[in-house]
């Protein structure tokens, strides 16, 4: 039984060191030009996308033998190889790869000693954009525009693209001078500031297609239009000017000249108006004073509301005409006509005869625009040609001007 038990554990011997000889055989086969050098492979691999290029950056660490690497991509059918320089530190590489085609690549990168040695492969995927891309851009919409004032305006801005970076203006401002405005993808309420009244503003928004990309895409330039801007001309400031040859008497005093910029304050409808007392003549005028200047846009002629007789009646003006100036005097030569405007009863009845909207027109009050003005005025002159009465004295119980203030 021991003899058996011998010759089995002989046996075994044999085998394995049969079994080991082959293995150095095949060991030997791989190594018979010297044992196999590994050089250590690229770390820390980064990718940055940018337009038709593409950066790829990764760390040097602790082999101090690299002396070369290559880059494939495309299925191993493009590579770039270069030589590198070691520091005794950790050492960053950066190679930048032009005129790649938009798309997504897979890379390989390599590291070599001087004798030829290989790292492991080390692979990257990368996103590559271009025209595809930049096509797809559309410029950041923006809810509304208006004025602040007769210089500043600001764009109310809708809630930006997680991609967007940000909106690239440019216009002429007010002194003639080209400037460039930009505010980043977070901003809505967007001031800009000396931006004229017939300004245009051109725009396009900014992109990242990634938050680390090299390269920022731009939309094609929209415009927006300045926005329209006018101001009720402050009644506060409005005085009587007074000039000698005006008809700015009052039947009574209650009845006086300054109802006419009251705001309709006096709750006494049988007050709250300028009734011109007796002896005057038709055409006449009076004068106000605006306490500023003004580019005018338009007005409003109130009539009086309370009793029907002075409804498209009386002395409610029919046709008029507005003058006027900074230099206020006697002499119509210092006097500049800026409209011409006629009183229009929407039913087109004879005097006396009211449909209910004349009635409502009277109530809401006549606008009329005036043409677009270059210069400001103080002074206005409100000439009456002719009343829908015939009569040689003017009723009315409100005067409202529109405009862009001067002085601002």
């Amino acid at each position: 039984m021991k003899t058996s038990n011998l010759i089995c554990i002989a046996t075994a011997i044999i085998l394995i060191l049969a079994s080991c000889e082959n293995i150095k055989d095949t060991y030997e086969e791989f190594v018979k030009d010297g044992e196999i050098v590994y050089v250590a492979k690229a770390d820390s691999i980064k990718v940055r996308s940018g337009k038709n290029r593409l950066e790829l950056s990764w760390l040097l660490l602790s082999d101090p033998n690299v002396a070369k690497y290559k880059v494939y991509w495309n299925n191993k059918r493009d590579s770039v190889e270069d030589i590198l320089s070691r520091t005794s530190g950790i050492d960053t590489v950066r190679l930048l790869l032009e005129d790649m085609e938009e798309d997504i690549h897979h890379f390989s990168i390599f590291l070599y000693d001087k004798k030829g040695n290989s790292s492991v492969e080390a692979t990257v995927i990368g996103k590559v954009y271009g025209d595809r891309y930049q096509i797809s851009l559309l410029n950041r919409a923006y809810k509304s525009v208006s004025r602040i004032n007769s210089k500043d305006i600001v764009v109310e801005w809708l809630p930006a693209d997680i991609n967007v970076v940000g909106v690239k203006s440019e216009f002429i401002d007010n002194n003639n001078i080209l400037k460039n405005h930009f505010s980043s993808g977070e901003v809505i309420l967007d001031t800009i500031r000396n931006f004229p009244l017939d300004g245009v503003l051109n725009y396009r928004t900014a992109f990242l297609p990634e938050v680390t990309a090299i390269d920022t895409f731009y939309t094609d330039y929209d415009s927006i239009p300045a926005p329209s801007y006018e101001v009720r001309c402050d009644k506060n400031l409005w005085q009587n000017a007074g000039l000698s040859d005006d008809s700015d008497e009052g039947t009574y005093a209650e009845w006086g000249i300054s109802n006419l910029w009251n705001d309709d304050n006096n709750t006494d409808e049988m007050r709250n108006f300028f009734y011109q007392r007796d002896g005057y003549t038709v055409p006449n005028w009076f004068t106000i004073n605006l306490g500023k200047r003004y580019n005018f846009i338009r007005m409003k002629v109130n009539q009086l509301i309370h009793n029907d007789f002075w409804k498209f009646g009386d002395g409610s003006p029919k046709k008029f005409e507005i003058w006027a100036t900074n230099t206020p005097t006697t002499n119509w030569g210092d006097w500049n006509l800026i409209g011409t405007f006629e009183s229009v009863k929407p039913s087109g009845l004879p005097v006396g005869q009211l449909s209910e909207e004349d009635h409502a027109a009277n109530l809401a009050g006549e606008e009329y625009n005036f043409d677009p003005i270059t210069d400001a005025y103080q002074y206005i002159r409100f000439k009456t040609l002719s009343t829908w009465g015939g009569v040689n004295h003017v009723c009315i119980r409100e005067l409202t001007f529109w405009g862009l203030p001067a002085d601002d």
